[in-house]
């Protein structure tokens, strides 16, 4: 979970250091418990490692809010809250 993120740079920062490739900059490697201590292929470790990684963006700002569509676009299959921010 990442509090205020409020603009789509933001929001991107965010997936390419959370996320593995091809959305993120995260690296894998080897066959351990995260991946069952089965060989995997590269590509299949970072398809398995994005399906099983959680991302909630916190949107509190009302920028945030006002971009909310745009970041919601980028950041495919990221979860998101909102708050009103006060």
């Amino acid at each position: 979970m990442v509090p205020h993120v409020s603009t789509v740079a933001e929001a991107k920062a965010v997936v390419e250091a959370c996320r593995y490739p091809p959305w993120g900059h995260r690296s894998a490697s080897g066959s351990g418990p995260a991946l069952g201590y089965s060989a995997r292929s590269q590509g299949e470790i970072n398809t398995y490692l994005n399906e099983q990684t959680l991302l909630i963006a916190m949107l509190e700002t009302p920028q945030s809010i006002e971009n909310a569509d745009a970041i919601a676009r980028w950041t495919a299959s990221t979860w998101f809250i909102s708050a009103r921010a006060i």
